[in-house]
């Protein structure tokens, strides 16, 4: 999925005129089995950035293999607030980031936040993403939260009172993470619900379906150009308000 949103970025990017040429390829790591990028590689250049995805388990938990993603997530840290190269988390990403950043993530006491949401953007999440957008849309599907942003983090966005956190960039800019899937289309959330619905509550199942029913316009494309332009060096930095 993650990598259908990237061509679907780089396909409407392509229809925009003087847009210079971009292509994406993709080194799969399976953080289950304790697999990740070598330092050398991250530090000779064979990646542009590293990219965590969602997962259906918590971030919080003290497998064996989590705690190996926190020990490779803080082999990328230089010092507070400032990464070697790019990095992006999605959902379980932003949480588990947020965790070897020094602030756990958690079971979040208002409940799941389900298919689509607006989301707030505060003024630094203006300014990073280059937008005037104060609302943008794109699907959830967690219980678990970011409560607030770790040390050497601003907060790009927030669905407050219900979840504080829903976006974040480290001070140096080179660190981005998400709560919501700009991977997940309308289609895809619908699926899984039907799927996963005897687990979750029922009022929020309807609800949901019943948004997803006029299949409600996102932001998942013009947000995935945002990571492209990420891992290209091309976001400014975060300022302090």
């Amino acid at each position: 999925m993650v990598q259908s949103a990237f061509d679907r970025a780089i396909a409407k990017r392509q229809e925009q005129e003087n847009q210079p040429k971009v292509t994406v390829s993709w080194h799969v790591f399976n953080a289950l089995e304790q697999e990740f990028p070598s330092l050398s590689d991250l530090t000779s250049g064979k990646f542009q950035g590293v990219f965590i995805t969602g997962s259906v388990d918590n971030a919080y938990g003290d497998e064996s293999y989590k705690l190996a993603m926190v020990q490779f997530i803080q082999s990328l840290v230089i010092s507070e607030g400032t990464f070697m190269l790019p990095l992006v988390g999605i959902c379980f990403g932003h949480q588990i980031i947020s965790r070897a950043c020094g602030n756990p993530s958690q079971k979040n006491p208002n409940g799941w936040e389900l298919g689509p949401t607006a989301i707030q953007l505060t003024e630094i999440g203006r300014h990073v993403l280059r937008t005037d957008k104060d609302i943008i849309t794109l699907n959830e599907f967690h219980e678990d939260h970011v409560a607030t942003v770790p040390p050497g983090f601003f907060n790009l966005a927030t669905t407050s009172p219900h979840t504080a956190v829903q976006a974040m960039v480290s001070a140096d800019g080179n660190c981005l993470t998400l709560q919501g899937h700009p991977e997940i289309n309308n289609h895809t959330v619908h699926t899984v619900i039907h799927k996963l619905s005897d687990t979750l509550p029922p009022d929020l199942v309807k609800s949901a379906l019943l948004q997803l029913a006029s299949d409600p316009a996102l932001d998942d494309v013009w947000l995935t150009d945002r990571l492209l332009s990420h891992f290209t060096g091309s976001l400014p930095r975060p300022f302090v308000t």
